[in-house]
């Protein structure tokens, strides 16, 4: 079991510098700003990875009891991404997009809040990346029941990609503290 912890974990962590960070790369990075909580960034990256192991799970489970191919959730993920970007470009089809939403109550989210609720949100838009542990997942899944092993597989490959994520989540409150601190003292500089 410690073998299939240390393979999620470096998976993960290699997940976590790759290039598949970049959609939820400015978010994070972003995260501590503007908020008076200090742990703020904990609990985002915390929100990351509980939603992340739970999707990555459901979705596995979900791709073994359907018989899909591996790479479904990866696909559906880019054309969601893609029908998003186009409906930027083209307004009618954005109001296409946005009318099943619409219905939908709309809460803001200020920088009050704990950063945990934008933590779940950003670990679903993550799963896309889970590529490699997700087919071990569901290849397992496949053969056996979702038991400890891949649980582990799963916990550890989501502590791998959040352990990069919180690093970029505390350079971007550290450098937020500098430019404030600059800006007080904008005038004597």
């Amino acid at each position: 079991m410690a073998t299939i912890a240390l393979i999620g974990f470096l998976g993960g962590l290699i997940t976590g510098i790759s290039p598949c960070i970049l959609p939820v790369l400015p978010v994070v990075f972003f995260s501590g700003l503007n908020s008076t909580r200090a742990a703020r960034p904990y609990l985002v990256i915390a929100g990351l990875v509980c939603s992340f192991g739970v999707v990555t799970l459901a979705g596995s489970a979900l791709l073994s009891a359907l018989h899909l191919p591996q790479d479904a959730i990866r696909w559906v993920a880019l054309v969601t991404l893609t029908l998003i970007g186009l409906g930027l470009i083209f307004p009618p089809l954005q109001h296409l997009i946005e009318r099943p939403f619409a219905r939908l109550p709309q809460r803001e989210m200020g920088s009050h809040r704990t950063g945990f609720g934008l933590g779940l949100t950003l670990g679903a838009l993550y799963v896309p990346c889970a590529g490699p542990v997700l087919a071990a997942i569901v290849v397992a899944g496949g053969t056996a029941r979702i038991g400890p092993p891949i649980l582990v597989l799963t916990a550890a490959f989501a502590l791998g990609a959040a352990l990069p994520l919180l690093v970029f989540a505390l350079a971007g409150r550290r450098i937020a503290e500098r430019v404030a601190a600059f800006r007080r003292r904008q005038r004597a500089i």
